[in-house]
């Protein structure tokens, strides 16, 4: 998983870059708000929806009742996809006022970002059963996948001529792609060969009734843990999705550009911590429902993200001119002073996923609601403060820290091991 959400990040920051270079400073702050307005919304749905799903999988796992996951995959991905169309018909009809607030042109553009939110709602129930299941190796093709197939389709696009359309244009192509393998590597569950056989047999009617009832009963608890999850989720999103499109709406395009550079890196030390929570999280879950010791898996955790987002961290903080001249040219190395101090504002907000990702596995939403005031303490202030790029990017670093130290008293004040009955 930890590689192949750094060959996300690698794909991801390519794609970040040839756009730089093929449309320009002004143009690549549009494309900027564009993609962040889509990573903003696939991330909030991906993570979102894989948690509540994995949850369910992997508590099934944890109780050895596998034989529910396959109606319990096929029930949710009718509703959760139902939902996708209807808000997708919403999206559509707010098109207007999104382009406006992004002060973009084109309304195309936006609908095209419509149709991927729409796809957005189907690959992570698949990815929700791969993390229950453990399936890592799945999971990984499907991190890194969506990001090679969009930077290849959007830069043969952007270099045959199609511009901005064709940078988003293939970050939609490049996800239908990605959601079409989700269920070819799913097969042997949609199939489910031995459904007949199974205690879910319609030939076995009290063990069937036991098992729908189970069923509903484990979807109305998806319902009540949508809640906290989609809490956590959008606070997780905001300092490192929606900040670009706040910028773009309070800047203007060349400081959207230069801040979209800065925020690029970021998202590629985050990944890291991603990576790490995708594997904490179902193992944590399966060990808190089994009543097994949890505390060793957020140690590790925490270790891994903090050494690995720490050195980002240092590097960025001495040689943020190298690494955007590098990357970026020279029309970028005004961004410097903001590397330098959003590179540490990451390292603390990579730590506090770890924390939020174990308290959700928990079921401990105290931490959770904390941390969602702590972000909208923050949305607030930057709308109230924002006299200058490098003031936005302070409030997002005490923030942080605040929130990280909160996060560990909260964390390891829980038992390790569950004691509920």
């Amino acid at each position: 998983m930890f590689f192949a959400f750094l060959l996300t990040g690698v794909f991801f920051y390519l794609n970040q870059f040839f756009a730089a270079r093929l449309l320009g400073t002004a143009t690549y702050g549009e494309f900027g708000a564009l993609s962040s307005l889509s990573f903003f919304l696939q991330f909030i749905l991906f993570t979102f929806l894989t948690l509540l799903i994995g949850n369910s999988i992997s508590k099934f796992k944890g109780q050895n009742n596998l034989q529910i996951i396959p109606i319990f995959h096929s029930r949710m991905l009718l509703y959760i996809t139902l939902t996708g169309v209807a808000a997708f018909i919403i999206f559509s009809l707010l098109s207007g006022q999104i382009a406006n607030f992004l002060h973009i042109d084109s309304v195309i553009l936006i609908f095209f970002i419509g149709i991927l939110f729409l796809f957005c709602w189907i690959l992570p129930v698949n990815l929700g059963v791969m993390q229950g299941l453990q399936r890592f190796n799945h999971m990984a093709l499907l991190n890194f996948l969506p990001a090679a197939l969009k930077f290849f389709l959007s830069v043969t696009l952007m270099i045959i001529g199609f511009g901005l359309f064709g940078a988003v244009g293939g970050l939609v192509i490049g996800f239908i792609i990605a959601v079409i393998i989700s269920f070819y590597l799913l097969r042997d569950l949609i199939r489910f060969p031995g459904l007949k056989k199974s205690s879910l047999s319609t030939s076995d009617p009290e063990n069937a009734s036991f098992s729908a009832r189970e069923i509903n009963r484990e979807i109305k608890g998806v319902v009540r843990y949508s809640f906290p999850v989609i809490f956590a989720v959008i606070c997780i999103a905001i300092p490192t999705n929606i900040d670009v499109v706040l910028i773009k709406h309070f800047f203007t395009s060349e400081n959207a550009g230069l801040y979209t550079a800065v925020s690029v890196f970021g998202r590629a030390m985050l990944s890291v911590s991603v990576a790490i929570t995708t594997v904490m999280y179902p193992k944590v879950v399966e060990a808190h429902t089994q009543k097994s010791e949890t505390r060793n898996i957020l140690n590790k955790s925490l270790l891994y993200t903090g050494l690995s987002a720490g050195a980002a961290a240092i590097l960025l903080y001495i040689l943020p001119n190298f690494f955007l001249g590098l990357f970026y040219g020279e029309e970028f190395l005004g961004a410097g002073s903001f590397l330098k101090i959003y590179g540490i504002f990451i390292f603390f907000f990579s730590l506090t996923t770890v924390l939020v990702y174990n308290s959700l596995a928990k079921n401990r939403y105290g931490f959770i609601y904390l941390f969602a005031a702590l972000s909208f303490l923050e949305i607030g202030l930057i709308w109230l403060y924002h006299s200058s790029i490098l003031n936005v990017i302070q409030i997002f670093l005490i923030i942080s820290v605040i929130t990280f130290v909160i996060g560990v008293c909260l964390n390891y004040s829980y038992p390790s091991v569950n004691t509920e009955a």
